[in-house]
């Protein structure tokens, strides 16, 4: 009986904190804050509120607003949700450009590829990782390991800081790859000098589990804790209960070391 009734507490506690947390967001969105309205938009089990909220934040200049309102409205509206990829793919939001690609590779695969390729080539280290991604999957092209890390690594260096993690997690668990913890830190740090927070928090656990490095691990987990504090990090910690757990942990780390 006891643990019924801790469990709903738990449970009431938990929707009284999302009620809150969603009462917090309309709040802000309501005093022109545009993450926030797409932070209260993904809250909502009412389509049409959703629909509704992340509007006004697509309206109010929050590109990932727009995208997220594309990928809602795809299969009822697709041209408009093609303009609003491509609109903030125009304004440099790397997630729209993504999303147009993914459409491409719907329609004609080998002629999309070619497409990034030429863009890569170019020095468009966001196409070169999405082609990592593609080979990696292997799921709309034929599955390439090989070229996967050649894309991942170049996107990597050219300062692609997604591509480093995502390299970093490939080695780390070995997917497709020989297991080597000590590549996949080479590269969380690659990541984490590009101001990637989750790059930081992997190169201070490996600091911290692995290289029993405790001074280290503590710098690290700082900055991580402290690219919580940007824009978009504060806007993916609203977004993303996962990657606000992430962030805390670094912060609580950080407490504990220093």
């Amino acid at each position: 009986e006891m643990k019924k009734s801790l469990f709903a507490l738990a449970f009431i506690a938990s929707f009284v904190f999302a009620a809150s947390e969603l009462e917090k967001f309309e709040k802000e969105c309501d005093g022109g804050n545009m993450d926030s309205c797409a932070s209260a938009a993904v809250r909502y089990e009412d389509r049409t509120k959703k629909i509704e909220l992340l509007q006004k934040s697509c309206d109010g200049g929050y590109g990932t607003g727009c995208v997220m309102l594309g990928k809602e409205i795809l299969e009822e509206n697709p041209q408009k949700a093609i303009e609003l990829y491509q609109k903030t793919c125009n304004d440099g939001n790397e997630v729209g450009c993504i999303m147009l690609s993914n459409m491409g590779m719907q329609d004609d695969p080998q002629k999309e590829v070619e497409r990034l390729e030429k863009k890569c080539n170019d020095g468009d280290v966001g196409s070169c990782g999405f082609l990592g991604a593609l080979y990696n999957d292997g799921e709309k092209i034929q599955k390439d390991i090989s070229k996967a890390i050649l894309y991942y690594d170049k996107a990597c260096n050219g300062g692609h800081e997604l591509s480093c993690g995502l390299l970093s997690d490939m080695y780390q668990a070995g997917k497709g790859v020989k297991m080597d913890i000590t590549k996949a830190a080479v590269y969380y740090k690659k990541g984490c000098d590009l101001n990637s927070l989750l790059s930081c928090s992997n190169f201070a656990n490996f600091n911290y589990y692995i290289a029993n490095d405790k001074k280290k691990a503590t710098e690290y987990y700082k900055k991580a804790c402290d690219l919580g504090k940007n824009k978009k990090n504060a806007s993916l910690i609203k977004l993303s209960p996962e990657f606000k757990e992430i962030w805390q942990k670094s912060c609580d780390m950080y407490e504990i070391g220093k």
